[in-house]
């Protein structure tokens, strides 16, 4: 278990200083290999940005939230006052 100690002391100074992490999991062989059975039989695409979308993990940095919700906006006032012209 990751206990909030832990993530003080090693990975929060990591995050500082890079400004990103990346976090993995390792799984036992006999489960990657049922997922690559999985993938390979319903001929799957792996995208790990699509599967964050999907469950709601994959959010912007403040700033940025605000300047694509600024620019939505913008873009919303253009189709409305072209009736929908302008996507």
């Amino acid at each position: 278990m990751v206990t909030k100690d832990f993530i003080e002391s090693k990975i929060q100074p990591i995050f500082k200083a890079k400004g990103n992490l990346m976090l993995t999991t390792n799984l036992s062989p006999s489960t990657m290999a049922k997922a690559k059975e999985i993938i390979k039989k319903d001929n799957i695409k792996m995208d790990p940005y699509a599967c964050l979308a999907i469950f709601g993990s994959l959010e912007l940095q403040q700033e940025l939230n605000q300047l694509v919700g600024s620019m939505i906006g913008t873009l919303r006032g253009l189709s409305y006052k072209t009736n929908g012209q302008f996507v």
